[in-house]
């Protein structure tokens, strides 16, 4: 009997341990080259011979290969040992792409004799108040590089009546009076996974539910651009601030998210304007991850429809969204104790036409933040500060006709 239980538990181990490949160990398997970048919070296995590669997120459940994304049930886990391991869904998707590494854009085959080689970047993780977990990241390996040009004409583009050009002088006020809010992430895409599997689409739905509550109890017009457990493109995002603006209505537009960290230490909430470059390393690290969430193919597209603002006048929506930014972040400090205001290159800000806020409400895996965050007193707290702060700065631009 003893001996029968022993082998039992022998050969439930030996199944244990082959169905949790680390990427380690699919490094080694397909001879690919291993890269972690803890700065960023990605992991990059990639051929050294067709130079295709393959990015595995550590804080958000996303696989980009191609400049496609895959989202995932879960994320990724970390063994006692430091390696990284793959649910069976992650596992499954990577040994895919790690056989397509081996063939080249023109459909050749090739057969590597290279060594596998495991390479880390900053590999020592530093507290910050980021996704990622260095205080000396740089800005590199962006996941989808988009052209900075910010007026482009092409065959595609959507037709509009309203002027890219802010000449100086003119009035182009228009008085706020409608908030468009953004739940972030949404159907498939699942966003960050906190403690005790709390997926950041839902968190936010409910705390979007209850800010347009607030919100319109202080008489704003308020825009969802989803009500429910919904994929949204980028550019589907990013045409509510549109339909808006050509109907030549004055307005807000608050993207609503939960942020993640390698660091179960790291908390606070972080309120992000738009700026070409990100303002430290932890906003490198937010804006890498809520970046990846979109492909290639879908930024490109969104590019090529939305892009009509001009050098000038993003530079005054980015103005108006930093003033925006300081009012709700004195409102928030007033009831909460760490909150930040950074800037970020953020895709569905870069394309709003409107003055555009990412709030990133809080850590969700910071074991007690993640709990607070649940809580529907707490909720009511985050929400009620972050419309007053939004209510001063519209007073106040309206007041001002824009001059603030």
């Amino acid at each position: 009997m003893r001996r029968g239980m022993y082998l039992f538990i022998s050969l439930f181990s030996f199944f244990f341990l082959v169905a949790t490949a680390s990427l380690e160990d699919l490094a080694r398997e397909y001879t690919l080259s291993l890269r972690y970048d803890w700065n960023l919070g990605y992991a990059e296995l990639r051929s050294l011979q067709t130079n295709r590669f393959c990015r595995v997120y550590m804080t958000m459940p996303y696989v980009v290969f191609d400049g496609k994304v895959y989202y995932l049930d879960r994320g990724m886990m970390w063994e006692k040992d430091g390696r990284m391991v793959l649910s069976d869904e992650g596992e499954e998707l990577v040994r895919r792409f790690a056989r397509a590494m081996e063939t080249n854009v023109h459909g050749q085959t090739n057969h590597p004799t290279f060594q596998t080689k495991v390479s880390e970047t900053n590999a020592k993780p530093l507290t910050n108040t980021s996704r990622g977990v260095s205080s000396s990241a740089t800005n590199t390996n962006v996941i989808v590089p988009v052209s900075n040009n910010i007026v482009r004409k092409t065959n595609t583009q959507k037709e509009t009546n309203i002027s890219p050009v802010v000449i100086q002088g003119q009035d182009l006020f228009r008085p706020i009076r409608t908030v468009i809010l953004d739940p972030g992430h949404g159907g498939k895409d699942p966003g960050g996974i906190g403690k005790g599997g709390v997926r950041e689409k839902d968190l936010v739905l409910e705390m979007v539910f209850l800010l347009k509550k607030e919100l319109e109890t202080l008489g704003y017009r308020v825009i969802l651009t989803r009500g429910g457990d919904k994929y949204l493109s980028l550019s589907e995002r990013v045409e509510f601030a549109y339909d808006v603006w050509q109907k030549k209505e004055g307005a807000l537009f608050v993207s609503v998210h939960g942020n993640i960290s390698l660091n179960a230490k790291v908390r606070g909430i972080e309120i992000y304007y738009l700026s070409d470059k990100a303002s430290d390393a932890g906003a490198s690290a937010v804006e890498i991850a809520e970046n990846a969430g979109f492909s290639m193919d879908d930024v490109k597209h969104t590019e090529g429809f939305y892009s009509v603002l001009n050098v000038l006048m993003r530079e005054g929506v980015s103005r108006i969204s930093y003033a925006f930014a300081r009012d709700v972040k004195t409102s928030l400090s007033a009831s909460f104790s760490q909150v930040f205001v950074k800037s970020a290159n953020f895709y569905v800000l870069r394309f709003s036409p409107l003055p555009a806020l990412l709030w990133e409400v809080g850590y969700l895996s910071h074991p007690k933040e993640v709990k607070l965050l649940q809580s529907k007193e707490y909720q009511l707290r985050l929400v009620k500060s972050f419309a007053k702060g939004l209510d001063n700065f519209v007073r106040r631009y309206n007041a001002r006709r824009g001059n603030v």
